[in-house]
């Protein structure tokens, strides 16, 4: 399970998701890297299109703004941890934003750095 957070940008229909997500690892077929098994934490840029009674959203791979940054290894998929960051997340969430909007990689860095793991 993931976790996410809208937060409406200025244009309309647009969001920044922060998504606090588990992953298995492995390769990454769109970068050619290997990446680890453990908790991510993805700043994405979102479109939401209603269209026909229906909500999609648009998203564009790798574009400027978009960050997947790797939290903390797990050698195995732990709920508890992964909604305790998603927690600490979602009260840094304003802090995260504007450094987000500044791009600022250093102060998200620093912020994320600040959680204490259990």
């Amino acid at each position: 399970m993931a976790y996410e957070i809208l937060i409406p940008l200025e244009e309309e229909n647009q969001y920044l998701a922060l998504e606090t997500r588990y992953q298995l690892g492995g390769m990454n077929y769109g970068t050619g890297n290997p990446e680890k098994r453990g908790i991510y934490l993805n700043f994405t840029k979102q479109t939401k299109i209603q269209r026909d009674g229906y909500v999609s959203t648009q998203t564009t791979l790798y574009a400027p703004g978009n960050y997947k940054i790797f939290i903390k290894e797990l050698s195995r998929r732990s709920e508890k941890k992964i909604k305790e960051f998603h927690d600490y997340v979602e009260q840094s969430k304003d802090v995260l934003f504007e450094a987000w909007k500044n791009n600022d990689t250093e102060k998200i860095f620093r912020v994320i750095r600040y959680y204490e793991w259990n």
